[in-house]
């Protein structure tokens, strides 16, 4: 246990480097050091509490939340290490759960099939996902949550993008809140202005949909092709929006 509080210690501020390179190196060097330690004590309920931690919540011990999957074969080694005659069957089960659900959840969305899921409108109205698109063969997707810094500060770029877009019929714009509650969104709705369509998405119909959808993190920017109902793109950078965009529109003109 001290060995990882050290290194708790030595990794405890991210680099927030905006040279991908180097934060790349600080996630390798972390996640090194802790499986180092998880190999050595496999008997270890503390081995156990944390390798089940990082992989059912990677973005807690790492900048890039795609971290963890992207060593799932070293961290498989490790999960398959640890002994299941100390940690019991339940907590095996729920450890092989974990990361049967966390290679669901970060393996590349593109092509997949979007959950039907319905949406609520700001005036309480529900509609299904072919409803809000209308005639649009693509749906441009903004997920985010009204206690979520980055969506709010990201979305002045999303409105600007939307209205560049607004002569094409065959692009819809939509922002789909992940708020536990209805009304935590629509009070926000209230004291902002928005020229974009808002939905908001009851979560508790849908128990498995960010893990269908691959919703990882917040904002979450995807496209969806409506005509076959299949994710074109899952993981959208705001930056890289218009150039997804125009070469979509080249691809289908």
């Amino acid at each position: 246990m001290q060995k990882i509080v050290a290194i708790n210690r030595e990794f405890g501020d991210p680099l927030l480097q905006t040279d991908n390179s180097r934060q790349e190196e600080w996630d390798n060097n972390k996640l090194a050091q802790y499986l180092v330690i998880l190999n050595n004590y496999p008997q270890s309920l503390v081995s156990y509490e944390m390798l089940l931690s990082m992989i059912a919540n990677p973005s807690f011990y790492y900048i890039n939340s795609g971290h963890v999957f992207k060593n799932r074969e070293q961290i498989l080694n490790t999960v398959l290490r640890i002994d299941t005659a100390t940690i019991g069957s339940k907590k095996a089960t729920l450890l092989y759960n974990a990361y049967d659900n966390m290679i669901l959840t970060y393996s590349d969305k593109k092509n997949a099939l979007f959950p039907l899921i319905k949406l609520t409108s700001q005036n309480k109205k529900v509609k299904s996902l072919k409803e809000v698109s209308g005639n649009s063969n693509y749906l441009v997707i903004d997920f985010w949550h009204t206690a979520c810094g980055p969506c709010r500060q990201q979305h002045p770029e999303f409105s600007r993008i939307s209205k560049a877009y607004a002569d094409q019929s065959e692009l819809k714009f939509i922002s789909i809140s992940m708020d536990s509650k209805m009304q935590d969104w629509r009070s926000y709705l209230q004291n902002h202005n928005f020229n974009f369509i808002n939905y908001w998405l009851d979560s508790k119909q849908y128990p498995a949909f960010q893990v269908e959808a691959g919703i990882v993190s917040y904002p979450r920017y995807i496209l969806v092709d409506m005509r076959t109902n299949r994710i074109v793109n899952g993981n959208i950078k705001i930056e890289h929006l218009t150039t997804v965009l125009e070469n979509l529109l080249k691809e289908n003109s």
